[in-house]
């Protein structure tokens, strides 16, 4: 079996309920519920006390736990109080948009409910992904907000151009892109997404309205294809689809996700804008349903 390349951030695990803290061995004596990884069918490699364990959830919820080597005397029994508290994804926030309709005024920074959009995504996509990260050109927009600012490395080419930006920075296989006016996407659905986008080159949502581009996973198999359509000038986000594999996820699939109707809003203008703050309270829910 192939073993991944892991940087230290991405293989990190920790105790449930301790996302902030390094795993120890002190903390491995420490009696949690046994709650293993929760996506069928992902196989992750850990190194711990100088062994390296092999865990793996099938698709009946079975979890295995291998010790697959060691330079220090084997381990009693494997831990089974592991969980692996986020994917192997990058999130990118697209935030460079023109803004024309609403006056130029950035999107990502308009407020609702009490934070702005950014605020909100950045919460929701450091739920799911190791490294975050927005595509802007003026970094004064967003220094503050602790995060790497990529700029555009094909200018003007639109959000196609975001995509790649995202694409070539990014340091794991999968990257979730997100645009920076959507300011009701969950936790939830994102992993959903995220999770769809490991076996093709673009995990992407459709609804009534056609493709959600700027809610989709994407491999960075497609680093290359957009290169192309953006070398012939073809800019709109969809013409490269049927070049590469594609997880359409429909309307009856995300439907579990979306109990409100609002999850693929976004904001073009100001008319929007106010609809989003009439919206919001009723998109208010527990953060379990997050």
């Amino acid at each position: 079996m192939h073993q991944p390349q892991l940087s230290t951030r991405q293989a990190e695990w920790n105790l449930a309920g301790n996302p902030a803290e390094p795993l120890s061995a002190t903390q491995i004596k420490t009696p949690l519920p046994n709650t293993p990884p929760t996506r069928p069918g992902i196989v992750e490699f850990v190194s711990l006390m100088g062994a390296q364990f092999h865990f793996e959830l099938d698709t009946n919820g079975k979890t295995s736990c291998v010790q697959l080597s060691t330079n220090k005397p084997l381990l009693p029994r494997p831990p089974t109080n592991l969980v692996r508290l986020r994917g192997m994804y990058t999130a990118a926030i697209l935030a460079g948009g023109q803004a024309r309709r609403m006056g130029g005024q950035p999107k990502a920074l308009l407020p609702i409910g009490g934070s702005r959009i950014i605020d909100r995504q950045l919460m929701t996509v450091r739920e799911i992904a190791d490294h975050v990260a927005i595509v802007a050109n003026d970094h004064t927009l967003y220094k503050s907000l602790g995060v790497p600012i990529w700029p555009d490395i094909r200018p003007s080419c639109g959000p196609l151009g975001g995509i790649l930006t995202a694409l070539v920075h990014a340091t794991t296989p999968i990257t979730l892109v997100l645009a920076g006016d959507m300011p009701f996407v969950t936790v939830r659905f994102l992993q959903y997404l995220a999770d769809s986008g490991r076996d093709v080159d673009v995990a992407i949502p459709r609804t009534t309205e056609g493709y959600q581009p700027l809610c989709a996973a994407y491999n960075q198999r497609c680093i290359k294809v957009i290169q192309k359509h953006l070398d012939t000038r073809t800019n709109k986000v969809t013409d490269f689809l049927p070049t590469v594999t594609v997880r359409e996820l429909g309307p009856t699939e995300t439907a579990s996700f979306d109990p409100t109707g609002t999850l693929f809003f976004n904001i073009n203008s100001p008319n929007d804008y106010e609809t989003a703050l009439k919206l919001y309270p009723k998109t208010r829910r527990p953060s379990s349903a997050l």
